[in-house]
């Protein structure tokens, strides 16, 4: 397995919020040709004319009942099927972390007793990243996966087997489980939440379920570090026929599922249970396709809400 390489450092303060710190920034829309990629774009004025031939082409071509019915009805299988086939070399390690998320720096920096606690780990490129910046010998990390094949990947790691520093943990779980007694941590027990593009893979019937089960293990005052797709994002927009499953809510070619947020859902929903925003944004970057002269945008809700 490939070595991490931990958290990026940014400049920012451990108690300012997370901003997107790239310097790729498009002043000029004449310019936009130029280079590949540009970062922090804004919502463009014409954006629903260029999504809507995109949803339209969805919404003609949906998902039969019975392709609906199959995927929602054991969608671990599916993420258990992508692991085994792709282990731990599909994702990169997310080595941006502290920069996006200031307070993870401050966390592995101290000495004060602190549970993180990781849902939807995968097979670990969010956690190994921060247990190899970790200087704190009293941090314990947990991950949590509802794919049992991501569990056992991340608990043949080298660094889970021999952590630098601190503690780790790893266990199978559903976000969605509405059993109060197989919570993976006691109520009121992490200080700190990580979600990184995991709300987005349940059904949103299970996103008060998912809700209620965060707040119920976050301790008063412990916060919710959140990233996830975003309305319209080139991942939505690229979709082909028989994916969507209901509005905004597709499946990808091997069967796993995924959601696009807007900004104000996601804080509305998690205002709704409980908890206050300390930080909300959209990310937005702007793809160039030079030789075809296309512009494409990637989407990001990033947040972090405090119970």
């Amino acid at each position: 397995m490939p070595l991490n390489k931990g958290l990026s450092f940014s400049r920012n303060l451990p108690n300012q919020p997370p901003k997107i710190k790239r310097d790729r920034i498009l002043n000029d829309n004449s310019d936009a040709f130029k280079f590949n990629a540009w970062d922090n774009v804004p919502r463009p004025e014409n954006e629903f004319d260029i999504v809507k031939p995109h949803i339209d082409f969805h919404q003609l071509h949906r998902a039969d009942e019975e392709k609906v019915d199959k995927l929602n009805d054991n969608p671990s299988s599916y993420w258990n099927d992508f692991y085994k086939t792709h282990q731990s070399s599909f994702f990169k390690d997310r080595q941006w972390l502290g920069l996006e998320f200031p307070d993870l720096l401050n966390l592995v920096a101290n000495q004060q007793p602190s549970t993180l606690l990781e849902l939807g780990c995968g097979v670990g490129n969010s956690l190994f990243p921060i247990l190899d910046s970790n200087q704190n010998s009293n941090l314990h990390l947990h991950g949590c996966d509802y794919s049992n094949e991501a569990i056992d990947i991340v608990k043949q790691h080298p660094t889970y087997l021999n952590p630098p520093n601190g503690s780790i943990n790893a266990s199978v779980w559903d976000l969605s489980n509405s059993s109060p007694s197989e919570l993976p941590l006691p109520p009121n027990s992490a200080n700190y939440i990580l979600m990184i593009f995991v709300l987005s893979a349940l059904h949103p019937d299970q996103f008060d379920t998912a809700l209620n089960n965060i707040h119920t293990m976050l301790k008063p005052g412990g916060k919710v570090l959140f990233r996830d797709y975003g309305r319209y994002d080139l991942a939505q927009i690229r979709m082909k026929k028989q994916r969507l499953l209901q509005d905004h809510f597709y499946c990808r070619g091997d069967g796993t599922r995924v959601y696009f947020f807007e900004l104000d859902e996601l804080d509305q929903l998690f205002k709704k249970h409980g908890f206050d925003v300390q930080h909300s944004d959209t990310d937005r970057r702007l793809i160039i396709n030079r030789k075809e002269e296309k512009k494409m945008y990637r989407v990001w809700q990033q947040a972090t809400y405090t119970k």
